[in-house]
């Protein structure tokens, strides 16, 4: 195997895994491996086998492009026109991008953006959620991120959303958005009460693909606001960028 491709597989990998909050040691036992090997493996003294790699694909639910990045590779601007589709208005669609049989329903693109989505796309979900608030829909895919440990990402999101319907009602809210705001905001209320407190099971959740050090880490988990505070995510992302997204949305409806 190429050297750099192996580098960029063992990055991806150590990468994937904490942001999936598993321990080297939970990982390792699924791929059959000892800790001590995994850990060499993701420091580059090693390659997994065929058959672990497949396996790993399968645990994480991730396309081998998220490990083998080819120049053809456009899941970030597939992933932003299916947002658009669903509501996510401020972005704009891509004519050159083919859609994604994969991203054809908001289960999917919730969960894809959830999971592996950059910030921008994260806060872009804001009008998605109103328009496809629906408990069954999100209990379905709460269940599947518990299984990545990041149930609570989503519940910060869907609080984000809650909270930035309640400012957007103190303004001057569009005739046509105010059932469809009102709706939502009974859901979110809905599944938050419905959740039980399950931020403090987890450790940390490093969101921002920049954070590669102990020092941005520690940096960024002190000026988070409050709402990532409750939720133990560990971003740049703040209240407002959801609510910005809702304003951007309304502007190009």
């Amino acid at each position: 195997m190429d050297s750099k491709l192996k580098q960029r597989i063992t990055d991806t990998l150590r990468k994937v895994r904490q942001e999936r909050r598993w321990t080297q040691a939970e990982l390792a036992e699924k791929l059959g491996l000892s800790q001590s090997r995994l850990s060499e493996i993701e420091h580059g003294k090693g390659s997994l086998t065929a058959e672990q790699f497949i396996t790993l694909l399968k645990l994480f639910n991730l396309p081998i492009s998220h490990f083998i990045k080819t120049k053809s590779d456009n899941s970030e601007a597939q992933l932003q026109k299916a947002l658009a589709r669903l509501g996510g208005t401020q972005l704009k669609e891509d004519p050159n991008v083919l859609p994604s049989e994969k991203l054809n329903d908001a289960y999917n693109v919730i969960l894809e953006t959830v999971i592996g989505g950059s910030p921008r796309l994260l806060t872009a979900l804001t009008p998605v959620i109103i328009l496809h608030a629906h408990p069954p829909l999100f209990r379905k895919i709460i269940n599947k991120l518990k299984e990545y440990r990041l149930e609570n990402r989503f519940y910060w999101v869907l609080n984000g959303v809650s909270r930035v319907i309640d400012r957007r009602f103190k303004t001057h809210v569009p005739h046509n958005k105010r059932f469809i705001y009102r709706r939502a905001k009974t859901i979110l209320e809905e599944m938050l009460n419905w959740q039980t407190m399950i931020a403090s099971e987890y450790e940390e959740d490093r969101l921002d693909a920049g954070i590669v050090s102990e020092k941005t880490f520690h940096q960024l988990r002190e000026s988070r606001d409050a709402l990532a505070l409750v939720w133990k995510v560990v971003t740049r992302i703040r209240e407002e960028d959801f609510y910005n997204a809702l304003l951007e949305s309304e502007k190009n409806d």
